[in-house]
């Protein structure tokens, strides 16, 4: 009785793998067999943020079970991508002792180069996009839960308090403020043309 001889595993393919459909976990797989426990653990968590995303689709942006299932996908999209990396940048001598260690030996090329550059770009995207996703959405959750009374109210502009008035205390009319100016200007002494000097104000003036 013969024992079979292990396949070769490809360290490219196996970027690439992980690139595409790393997070369904094919490229666990790939290497280990479809028994291969945390291979299923990729799928679960990737088909509920697709369930969150035809949520939104279907239900609006408003939808608060979709805002938490979205992320996880972007999570799992994550954890694909820098295995493709962590893939490409094994050392052959490394990667060949664990999957090849008596079969034919692997080689890099420079399809491995741009598959490793291709998760690093796709992976940094949807990083940045999933904090986003998630730091907007956790401030639109915190402003709806506020009561209407704790909401900040945004002053109205100086240029039209005279025109609006006192509104909720934080508007001063501009009237108020110019009254000041008008009595100053009225008890300012006049001067005579002729003699020069100040004239005395009369109750009637």
């Amino acid at each position: 009785m013969t024992i079979a001889a292990p396949r070769y595993k490809s360290k490219t393919l196996a970027t690439w793998i992980a690139l595409l459909g790393g997070s369904v976990g094919l490229h666990r797989f790939y290497l280990h067999g479809f028994r291969d426990r945390w291979g299923w653990l990729f799928v679960w968590p990737s088909l509920a943020g697709l369930y969150g995303v035809q949520r939104m689709r279907h239900l609006g942006g408003d939808d608060h079970l979709a805002w938490v299932l979205i992320p996880i996908l972007g999570v799992m999209l994550s954890i694909a991508m820098l295995t493709a990396i962590v893939y490409g940048l094994t050392p052959d001598e490394k990667w060949n002792a664990s999957f090849n260690p008596n079969g034919p030996q692997h080689q890099m090329n420079w399809a491995t180069v741009i598959g490793v550059a291709a998760a690093l770009i796709v992976g940094g995207g949807v990083l940045m996009a999933t904090l986003a996703f998630s730091a907007q959405r956790y401030f639109e959750y915190q402003a709806e839960m506020k009561p209407p009374g704790e909401r900040v109210r945004s002053p109205v502009p100086q240029g039209d308090a005279g025109r609006t008035g006192h509104e909720g205390g934080y508007v001063v009319a501009l009237g108020a403020a110019r009254r000041p100016a008008r009595s100053l200007r009225a008890k300012r002494p006049t001067r005579s043309s002729r003699t020069g000097r100040p004239r005395r104000q009369t109750r009637g003036s």
